[in-house]
This record gives C-alpha cells, sequence and structure tokens, in this order.
C-alpha cells in the first residue's frame, strides 16, 4: 500500500470510531478484491473548504452497470474474482457515515482496471470572537 498525505492537514469533525469504520471497509475491500501484485494507494487533498481522499486500487474492479447499487443495504458484486464474503452492509454504512459528517462518498470504477472511492470532508472553519 502506497500513501500520499500532505504533513499537514486543516481539522474535520466527527465521531472517530464511525471514521475509523469508513476507512477500515474502504481499505479492507481494496485488499480482498486486489490481487497479489496489485496495488493500493490511498492520497489525500485538502482545499480550503474539503480534504478530499482517494483510496484507489488495481483490482478486479465493478461493472459499470453495478455501480449505481453499491450503496444499496445487502448488494453484493457477485463474480468470479470475489474472495470471500460479507454482509453486504459495509459501504451503506460508510455511505451514512459520510452524509452524517456532511461529507460525501463516490466510487469509479473499470472492471478489470480497478476501483477508486472518492471521500469528500468538509473542512473545520476556525472563527475568532471579536473582542
Amino acid at each position: 500500500m502506497k500513501a500520499d498525505i500532505p504533513e499537514h492537514l486543516p481539522d474535520i469533525w466527527g465521531d472517530e470510531e464511525s471514521l475509523v469504520r469508513v476507512f477500515t471497509n474502504l481499505i479492507g475491500n481494496a485488499t480482498k478484491f486486489t490481487p497479489e501484485g496489485g496495488n493500493i494507494m490511498v492520497g489525500v487533498q485538502p482545499n480550503s473548504h474539503y480534504i478530499t481522499v482517494r483510496i484507489s486500487d488495481t483490482g478486479y474492479g465493478i461493472p459499470s452497470d453495478k455501480l449505481s447499487l453499491l450503496f444499496e443495504p445487502f448488494f453484493k458484486v457477485n463474480g468470479q474474482n470475489e474472495r470471500g464474503s460479507g454482509s453486504g452492509l459495509g459501504l451503506t454504512f460508510c455511505k451514512k457515515i459520510m452524509e452524517s459528517h456532511q461529507g460525501d462518498i463516490t466510487v469509479m470504477s473499470k472492471e478489470g482496471e480497478g476501483t477508486t472511492f472518492v471521500l469528500e470532508f468538509p473542512v473545520q472553519m476556525h472563527t475568532e470572537e471579536a473582542s
């Protein structure tokens, strides 16, 4: 796994346990669906309004006709390359957690080339009180 994470990032507010669950699920899925010798990359790009996190893999990818269903409860992409099993709720929980943090999660994938999940977290703005 490779990481491209700047040393200093703006603050985001959230429930640590829930956010760890999001990252654990997405990185776990990338590991599960990337064959040996493949790559997983986590990159972070901040700007003045959002911190964008990309979790990409060079795994099996997701068929384009399945992408719109990916965050639905109990939906699983079944195929010959699926290893292990799950409840089909992990990505549903990820979406709900991101929404509860006023963030967003999207996915891009091409079958046979890999998948990228994009997380956007609003930056916590610091305000100074007038004296």
